[in-house]
């Protein structure tokens, strides 16, 4: 479902067509109940708290709130360089793992498809 790209971002309308259509199929509650500046607005609170103020300028990139500085051109930026914001987003998701078990496993998968043999003329 995220298929609209601009370089290495996704766009902002493939992320809500895809979300509405999870919460569609899930039955989550709309806007301001369940959405996704509410999820988003909760994790970026609970990094914010473990990332520290000094180091937040790694969670505003990541968050994509930040703009790259010019250098960047030269030193291109690597999202491993994040390393601090991303500990703190899997911290989170290990948090709430160990609350809720699986809840980041997919129990159903894709039926997978049969392969067929490439043709050569």
């Amino acid at each position: 479902m995220l298929d609209a790209h601009r370089g290495p971002w996704i766009t902002v309308n493939s992320v809500r067509k895809a979300w509405e259509a999870m919460a569609a199929e899930l039955d989550l509650p709309r806007e301001r109940e369940g959405g996704m500046k509410l999820i988003r607005r909760s994790m970026a609170t609970l990094a914010r708290k473990r990332i520290g103020e000094a180091n937040w300028r790694q969670g505003e990139l990541m968050l994509g709130h930040a703009k790259h500085a010019i250098s960047d051109i030269y030193a291109i930026p690597d999202p491993a360089d994040l390393g601090l914001a991303l500990e703190a987003t899997e911290a989170i998701i290990d948090d709430i793992q160990h609350v809720c078990p699986g809840a980041f496993y997919r129990a159903v998968t894709a039926e997978p498809q049969p392969l067929e043999a490439a043709r050569t003329p």
